[in-house]
C-alpha cells in the first residue's frame, strides 16, 4: 500500500466526486481511478459506491476514512512545517 493512494482515496472521499479530486490532485480521472480500485483490490474489499451521480462511502470506506484522514492531514502539515523551517533557516544563512 503507498501512501499515495490513502492520499488520493482521501481527497475522493471528501468530495464525493473521482473529477473533482481528480482535479485537486492534478492527475486524471482514470489514474485517480485505477488508483482507488488498485487499494480496493489490495484491502479485498469496496471503499465506494459508484453512481451516475458520484461515488459515496461503503461501510468499509467509512472505516478507512476515520481512521486515515486526520493522520493524511497532519503528515501533510507536517511537511509544509518542515519546509517552512528550512526555508526560514536558508535564509536567516545568508
Amino acid at each position: 500500500m503507498e501512501y499515495k493512494h490513502i492520499e488520493y482515496f482521501i481527497e475522493a472521499s471528501k468530495h464525493s466526486s473521482m473529477s473533482k479530486a481528480a482535479e485537486e490532485l492534478f492527475i486524471s480521472q482514470q489514474a485517480l481511478s485505477r488508483s482507488i480500485a488498485n487499494l480496493e483490490d489490495e484491502l479485498g474489499c469496496v471503499l465506494f459506491y459508484r453512481s451516475s451521480k458520484g461515488i459515496s462511502l461503503t461501510a468499509d470506506g467509512e472505516y478507512l476514512y476515520r481512521n486515515f484522514a486526520h493522520k493524511v492531514e497532519e503528515f501533510n502539515l507536517s511537511i509544509q512545517n518542515a519546509m517552512r523551517f528550512l526555508l526560514h533557516k536558508r535564509h536567516s544563512l545568508h
